[in-house]
């Protein structure tokens, strides 16, 4: 199970599993149309070693279809640098307005996975000028969805995944591709 109140991001020590591991999740609301949890899983800094990432996923509610679910993998906009400033932390991903979009995407039978990228949130330095850690951490959160230890079977497709980017992230589109080389 994972630790309740601050203690959710502090990671175990070593990181366990591989980039797109689960290393926890808890619920976090009830939405709309579907529901929400806050997950802390694996990805990697520059220089291939190992971090605990926190995010978010919302969920539609029902069964996932054949086929699975389509997966909008979303680095958000920041409003600090700060840990609590993580969207996970401060609560940001509840706001009418991003309740509203995301919201609409449940509707339509998405899931939404969001990431506080690396070192927001949780111990380490904010990664917020390196696309390149912002590609990895974007691209490991559906990953996180889709793995044994998610919060619920999720019934995510393996591809495609949309993504969606702004601020923070903006760049981070342009070096999804070079992550992966």
């Amino acid at each position: 199970p994972a630790p309740e109140g601050l203690d959710f991001w502090i990671p175990p020590d070593p990181i366990p599993g591989e980039p797109g591991d689960v290393i926890w999740a808890r619920h976090d609301a009830d939405l709309e149309g579907g529901k929400s949890y806050l997950i802390l899983y694996r990805s990697e800094s520059v220089c291939g070693e190992p971090r605990a990432v926190s995010g978010w996923i919302a969920i539609p509610d029902g069964d996932a279809p054949i086929g699975g679910r389509p997966v909008l993998s979303w680095g958000p906009g920041t409003k600090g640098s700060a840990d609590h400033c993580a969207p996970t932390r401060s609560g940001s991903f509840h706001t009418a307005e991003i309740a509203g979009m995301v919201g609409q995407f449940l509707s339509r039978g998405f899931v939404v996975v969001a990431t506080d990228y690396e070192g927001h949130g949780t111990p380490g330095m904010y990664a917020w000028s390196q696309s390149v850690a912002q590609a990895k951490n974007i691209l490991d959160a559906p990953r996180a969805g889709s793995r044994r230890k998610a919060p619920t079977q999720c019934g995510l497709r393996s591809r495609p995944i949309r993504l969606h980017e702004h601020r923070v992230g903006y760049r981070s589109p342009q070096c999804h591709g070079e992550s992966l080389r």
